[in-house]
């Protein structure tokens, strides 16, 4: 796994490190919360090899990998 084109191509989809207010991690799961979530660009993120999926809740996004 190419670990730094992975962040890159998550960061462009949810609008850029600008947008990022907040990040929280686990084992599974990134938590970003936004500025701006109509940044997001959901179809592209999902069809990210590494996102399982993607999910949006009020001002908190969270992203489930493999």
């Amino acid at each position: 796994m190419n670990y730094q084109k992975c962040a890159s191509e998550i960061i462009k989809n949810i609008g850029g490190k600008d947008n990022i207010s907040h990040l929280e991690h686990c084992s599974t799961r990134l938590r970003f919360t936004l500025y701006d979530n109509s940044k997001i660009n959901i179809e592209s993120l999902e069809k990210n090899r590494w996102c399982l999926r993607s999910q949006t809740k009020c001002a908190n996004t969270n992203h489930h990998w493999k």
